[in-house]
């Protein structure tokens, strides 16, 4: 990134009690994986990786991508590093960003990186069952479950189905 901040992340879990998702057979609550980037001070640590090898592993299986190729992709966002002095008057701005359907968040961190070092604080959602895999931070998984359609003409009527309960996800996610 080229902006004046190094750039920090951290990674939260949020709970809708509301819906639920199944995990190991079990109902628990939908879990909200929101990862905030943001203008940081350099903290001299290592950033984080890209993508977990178990992530890349489920988003290849979409995409003609090489096995290993989150290993040659450098991430620049430190993970809990201190916040960059200020903010500005007014707040630091702030973006929620939702991943496209499949694409796990990671494959946006070019941007996300790129728009905290100008001074954006960047929370992406990983909605649960709508990218390739989502890894909780107690290493739950939960593949790719989106819907699919019985002909093209069904397409926009599920697909307003999902944005729903994207919506629903980024309401919780911001309380």
């Amino acid at each position: 990134p080229w902006g004046e901040h190094a750039v920090g992340v951290r990674t939260q879990l949020v709970e809708d009690s509301s819906r639920t998702v199944a995990s190991e057979g079990q109902a628990r609550p939908r879990p909200i994986l929101v990862r905030v980037w943001y203008p940081a001070r350099p903290a001299g640590a290592p950033p984080r990786a890209y993508m977990d090898p178990r992530i890349a592993d489920a988003w290849r299986a979409t995409l003609p991508v090489p096995r290993g190729f989150e290993r040659g992709v450098t991430a620049h966002a430190v993970p809990d590093a201190p916040w960059a002095e200020g903010p500005p008057e007014g707040g630091w701005p702030v973006l929620l960003f939702s991943h496209g359907r499949s694409f796990p968040a990671e494959n946006y961190q070019i941007v996300l990186e790129q728009l905290a070092s100008q001074g954006w604080v960047v929370a992406a959602i990983s909605h649960v069952g709508e990218e390739a895999l989502t890894l909780l931070p107690d290493g739950t998984a939960f593949p790719f479950a989106g819907p699919t359609w019985a002909t093209p003409a069904d397409r926009g009527e599920v697909l307003m189905g999902v944005v729903d309960e994207l919506v629903r996800d980024a309401a919780r996610a911001l309380d």
